[in-house]
């Protein structure tokens, strides 16, 4: 439960101020272009988020929506490890669970920090203040939306730029489409690459169809995600697209369900013939892929039955792979079953599995609630229903890859799932006895005593 402020509040400190809002520009830069920056960018914001809290005194104020689901994960991963085959590999484990705090730092801190006045700040210390004096400011009932509206902004840009390199290696290749020509943009891989782009391009589509603001330059960025989208021929992508794109136009205007329908169908009919063959080859179970995948998923099913409630721990089937000679596919693919529910209940069990689920019906649940939320401290529509489809998109791709244990893709999953709950105050309460208040102000003035 999130708790409500009193009547006395305590801001950032304006140095604090300053850097966790260069951290978050840093990660919405880096995210589509480096997981080293990225992480910089993540964990230097977090530590300051954990510094200003302890000065302030007001750790019981901090906002714990999701707490719980994610706590409960946590310790199904510990009990996996205790009970794995080999514990000190499973361990790593805890590594990629704490990118979790990225969700936390911005439910807690996005609000906060002030990224126009940086912005702003920054323009005139490089002396381009016009460049960087852009007219994002504006009110909204939703006292952060300054500040998530920059941020989405900054992502997409970088997205767009990824995007439009992933375009350049399109074209690399003489123009000649191929059923797997793996177009990766500036990642290592095609899957990391289109996932971002999807959950990316999702939130901004969502900004565009029920923000107030909507920028001309946005549609032909947003289509040069699209075809980058399609040319990266990965199934899993277009099809979690097309349910997400439904997802959002059902809630504009639930006639407009038709219009991705007809998209596809249109795609389908005047398409060259390996996007058509590509598109067929999602429903033919006996294509090759498809029936790899099929294999691996009877393989770590047989592992789970023999590993059934803590799992056989984190890369597990590094170590185990050879017991299980009536299921080749394991000695080839054994490094990913291309499965997040079946990858986690190999690796946690069905404890695991059940606590991984209760996150996503969790946010799901608390989702919902906000929508129907008419108050005035309510996030705006387009952030929950984006929110809400990229992480739909996010779980639907998992089901055909095992796409929780990418760094780079959950970073940004759990930045977006954040959106939402981003608190609506800029300031924290203060316990009684605390010192006068600190304004958010890049100049370093203090707020006199009351």
């Amino acid at each position: 439960m999130t708790n409500q402020p009193s009547s006395k509040f305590i801001s950032i400190d304006p140095a604090i101020n300053k850097l966790s809002a260069a951290c978050f520009l840093l990660f919405a830069l880096a995210c589509n272009f480096s997981i080293s920056l990225t992480q910089v960018g993540a964990y230097m914001g977090i530590s300051l988020w954990l510094i200003q809290t302890y000065r302030s005194g007001t750790w019981k104020n901090t906002q714990t929506v999701l707490l719980w689901p994610f706590v409960l994960y946590l310790i199904a991963i510990i009990i996996s490890i205790a009970c794995a085959v080999d514990p000190g590999t499973s361990a790593s484990q805890l590594k990629k669970f704490a990118l979790v705090l990225i969700f936390f730092w911005t439910i807690n801190m996005l609000g906060k920090s002030d990224l126009m006045g940086f912005v702003n700040w920054l323009g005139n210390a490089l002396g381009t203040a016009k460049f960087f004096n852009n007219p994002v400011q504006r009110k909204t009932s939703f006292s952060s939306g300054t500040s998530v509206e920059i941020l989405v902004t900054v992502i997409f840009i970088s997205a767009s730029l990824s995007a439009f390199y992933g375009l350049f290696q399109a074209f690399s290749y003489g123009g000649e489409l191929a059923d797997r020509i793996q177009i990766r943009g500036t990642m290592g891989h095609v899957f990391t690459f289109s996932v971002l782009l999807m959950m990316i391009g999702l939130l901004v589509l969502s900004r565009q169809l029920f923000g107030q603001t909507r920028g001309k330059w946005i549609y032909p960025a947003l289509l040069i995600i699209l075809v980058c989208l399609v040319l990266t021929m990965a199934r899993q992508v277009w099809l979690s697209l097309f349910i997400a794109v439904s997802f959002l136009l059902f809630f504009k205007r639930k006639l407009f369900v038709i219009i991705p329908i007809l998209l596809v169908i249109f795609i389908f009919l005047f398409s060259p013939e390996v996007i058509h063959r590509r598109i067929a080859s999602i429903v033919d179970f006996e294509q090759y892929s498809n029936n790899v995948r099929f294999l691996m998923w009877q393989g770590g099913i047989d592992v789970v039955k023999d590993y059934p409630l803590t799992g056989c721990g984190y890369k597990c089937l590094y170590l185990i792979h050879n017991q299980y000679p009536q299921h080749p596919v394991l000695q080839e693919f054994y490094y990913n079953l291309h499965n997040n529910l079946v990858q986690i209940a190999v690796d946690t069990g069905l404890l695991g599995l059940g606590t991984w689920l209760g996150i996503w019906v969790s946010y799901f649940v608390i989702l919902i609630k906000r929508y129907k939320n008419e108050s005035s401290p309510a996030p705006p529509r387009w952030v929950i229903l984006g929110s809400g489809a990229a992480v739909l998109s996010f779980l639907v791709a998992g089901l055909f890859e095992t796409n929780f244990y990418d760094s780079e893709v959950v970073m940004v999953l759990y930045f977006i799932m954040a959106l939402p709950f981003v608190s609506p105050n800029t300031s924290q309460s203060v316990p009684s006895g605390t010192a006068a208040p600190i304004h958010n102000d890049f100049q370093g003035r203090d707020a006199s005593a009351n």
